[in-house]
């Protein structure tokens, strides 16, 4: 960044002579090499310090040290393991199975992982099990069924809609309070929910989103952000247009929001790694997150102030305006998304669907630099900068309101040149039209990856190989040297 100076020094000696080197760049590095299996999901707390993963016709196994070594959970058998989710913290576990139970799982130290099978729910196809972070809420979705839900941890679970949603569910995501749930059908539609999973519509505005064959759909904390990926097809980007406030910040029927601070004088207080924001009581003190006047403020919406003055405003996004990446036509498989939605991942296969490649898109708002407004109604007239947008802005094209213009992104790079005329293109944002995956060459394109899951900072990434093992991208661990 202009005006930031860099200084590099080879290490850093303590008061007590103990040389600590200067943290190497992330690389990926395979977890266990006696560890091959069929991997096909995989899951973790937030920092990935903590992680569980399903085998097909394997086990469950997880490990405590960010994947240095892992543990086999005996206590289900082998089972044809096709998905997993976790709590924030890893206290917390769902796992499904192909043609049999979900079980629910919590963690112990003393004992382990313990599970218990969910039999309410039924044997069923389940292909995706989403969590809240604290892991109260959770949704579980079969292919050619119901999904259904529990508010309580997994202790009671009721089905969600009719033969309307009786679909071919195959992927979904959930915000981390669990208000906000996104689900992708197979050679159908993306859905989404916005009240906790209670009521479902299809997300792609007039049909756009439609009888394509998704695969796999990951979202920000809050959802604002949505990527999803297409089998046989292009990677696309949803991010919020619209959105609307509760009252509630949470769907958990076990807890409670309190009130302790009036909010009078609110400022702002940016969470360390995330886009939340909390607000203070006049005083100075900081309203904890479950207090009524705490607001969740993600990067799309720039009105912290008024989130603050209304007690247990909770902004939940309701439509999102989407681009398609165009040049990203792959055998996707799977994709995750750190918590602010700026850091992605993505798998795919090679044109037989096994062995592939990984892909990566870093820092998608540094890569974004503007809306430019153009005249003469065409995208490549004399510039207006009075007209500019933000990147997370969405671009309009309806009567009375369709600006002209084009996104600059990163390196002079102009992309997606609009006229004036209503119509002519869909909404979107230019954060979303400036991404740019790139495949990463410092891994193999030999192997069948599969599952994927992001640390929520975005730094750590844990990948499954099917017939293979569990690989890590994540920075070494750094060695003291003594001086």
């Amino acid at each position: 960044a202009v005006g930031t100076k860099v200084v590099l020094a080879p290490f850093n000696a303590d008061a007590v002579g103990v040389c600590t080197p200067p943290p190497s760049p992330p690389t990926w590095q395979e977890a266990d090499t006696a560890l091959t299996q069929n991997w096909r999901a995989i899951a973790g707390s937030d920092d990935l310090t903590k992680l569980a993963a399903v085998a097909y016709s394997g086990s469950i196994w997880y490990s405590l040290d960010s994947g240095a070594s892992w543990v086999e959970s005996t206590g289900t058998g082998p089972k044809t393991w096709v998905c997993i989710t976790s709590s924030s913290t890893f206290g917390t576990l769902v796992a499904g199975v192909n043609g049999e139970f979900l079980y629910t799982g919590t963690y112990d130290a003393a004992t382990g992982l313990q599970w218990i099978s969910q039999d309410v729910p039924g044997s069923r196809t389940w292909e995706a099990v989403v969590s809240s972070s604290d892991g109260a809420t959770i949704m579980a979705f079969p292919s050619g069924g119901n999904m259904w839900r529990s508010a309580d941890t997994g202790v009671t679970w009721s089905s969600i809609g009719g033969t309307s949603l009786s679909l071919h569910w195959n992927a979904a995501d959930m915000s981390s309070d669990g208000r906000t749930v996104v689900a992708s059908v197979w050679q159908g539609d993306l859905w989404a929910s916005t009240d906790c999973g209670l009521t479902w519509s299809g997300i792609g505005p007039g049909g756009v989103l439609s009888g394509r064959s998704w695969y796999a759909v990951a979202c920000s904390h809050d959802c604002s952000a949505i990527r999803a990926a297409v089998s046989s097809g292009n990677l696309w980007s949803g991010h919020v247009s619209s959105g609307t406030a509760v009252t509630s910040s949470t769907c958990s029927t076990t807890s409670s929001t309190t009130s302790t601070c009036t909010c009078s004088s609110p400022s702002r207080d940016q969470t360390a790694g995330s886009n939340e924001y909390s607000c203070s009581d006049g005083s100075g003190s900081s309203c904890p997150a479950t207090d009524a006047c705490y607001a969740t403020v993600p990067f799309w919406d720039g009105d912290w102030a008024a989130g603050c003055a209304a007690p247990g405003n909770i902004p939940v996004p309701t439509s999102w305006a989407w681009t398609e990446h165009g040049s990203t036509t792959r055998i996707w498989k799977s994709i995750a998304s750190s918590s602010d939605g700026l850091k992605l991942v993505a798998s795919a296969a090679s044109a037989n669907g096994m062995a592939g490649t990984i892909y990566t898109a870093v820092s998608v708002t540094d890569s974004c630099i503007s809306f430019r407004k153009t005249g003469d109604c065409s995208g490549t007239g004399p510039p207006e900068p009075d007209g500019d947008l933000g990147c997370d802005t969405v671009v309009p094209c309806q009567a009375g309101q369709c600006p002209s213009g084009y996104c600059e992104c990163t390196g002079g790079v102009h992309r997606h040149p609009v006229d004036c005329n209503p119509g002519s293109h869909d909404p979107f944002t230019c954060a979303a039209v400036c991404i740019t995956w790139s495949e990463d060459t410092s891994v193999s394109s030999t192997y069948s990856w599969s599952g994927l899951a992001s640390s929520a900072d975005g730094s750590t990434i844990a990948a499954g190989v099917y017939g293979g093992n569990i690989w890590m991208y994540a920075a070494p661990r750094p060695q003291a040297l003594s001086s």
